[in-house]
Order: C-alpha cells, then sequence, then structure tokens
C-alpha cells in the first residue's frame, strides 16, 4: 500500500470499492483508522486526484478498504509514512491485536509499545535476513 488510489466517487463507495456499501460499518471503521474529521463528509464525491484530502487520509483509506472487505491478509508497505505518530501507532495496535488477520509490514521504524505485539520480526540489510524476534526493542533500534 504505497500508491494509493482513489476513484471519483465518495468516500464511503471508495472505502466500499462499491457502490451497495453498509454505511454502519463504514462509520466503524473510519473511527478504527482515525477518519474521524472525513466523517462528515462520507457522502461527498472526491476526484481522482483526491486533492481534498492528506496523503495520510489516503493511507487510512486504503487499511480501511481492507477492514471493510475483511481480508485475512495485509501486507503493508510503507503504510504509515504519512501519518501522524499517534495514528500510526493506534492503527498499528489494532491490526496487530486482530486475532483471524496475518499481516507482514515492510516499514523504516517500529516502534516501541508495539514491538511485542509482532509474532516475528526479521530485518533485511544488505542482503541478508535476519531473525530478530528475540531481541528486545532497544537491540532492535540500535541496529535500525
Amino acid at each position: 500500500m504505497q500508491n494509493e488510489h482513489l476513484f471519483t466517487a465518495n468516500l464511503a463507495e471508495n472505502i466500499a470499492l462499491d457502490t451497495n456499501y453498509d454505511i454502519d460499518a463504514i462509520y466503524k471503521i473510519m473511527d478504527i483508522v482515525q477518519l474521524y474529521e472525513l466523517k462528515d463528509r462520507v457522502f461527498d464525491i472526491m476526484d481522482e486526484n483526491a486533492s481534498s484530502v492528506s496523503s495520510g487520509q489516503k493511507q487510512k483509506i486504503a487499511i480501511a478498504r481492507a477492514l471493510y472487505h475483511k481480508k485475512s491478509w495485509l501486507f503493508l508497505d510503507e503504510s504509515f509514512s504519512s501519518m501522524d505518530a499517534y495514528s500510526e501507532q493506534e492503527i498499528e495496535k489494532y491490526l496487530l491485536q486482530q486475532n483471524d488477520l496475518s499481516i507482514i509490514l515492510i516499514t523504516h521504524k517500529i516502534n516501541e509499545e508495539i514491538y511485542p505485539l509482532f509474532d516475528k520480526v526479521l530485518y533485511l540489510s544488505k542482503g541478508s535476513l535476519k531473525d530478530v524476534t528475540h531481541y528486545s526493542y532497544s537491540q532492535i533500534s540500535s541496529i535500525i
């Protein structure tokens, strides 16, 4: 999820990727991904350039799509890079606490509070992959 695409449609349709959607589920997911500021614009048409939303909001919409469609796997490639630190932490924490969701997260930074929530942490450097799952956060943060 590095290049989120929005369609010329309203926000609910952009999340559901359909004109038939469950608005209650949309609102619930908007709360989960912290799109509070867009809740009053859920029926407004967005243009394809999405000039009315920030890049962080676009990332939240992309994650909302996956949650709406109840995907069992998420591949997240720098999917939080444009979000504020609080949103990033809270959304990551929510995702990592879902027992029916498997996540592959590619990131340049790991938050100390969510680090223990990962089942496995791999570190890639210079073509070498190292399992650092059992390192403490201070150990992992010193090599990243």
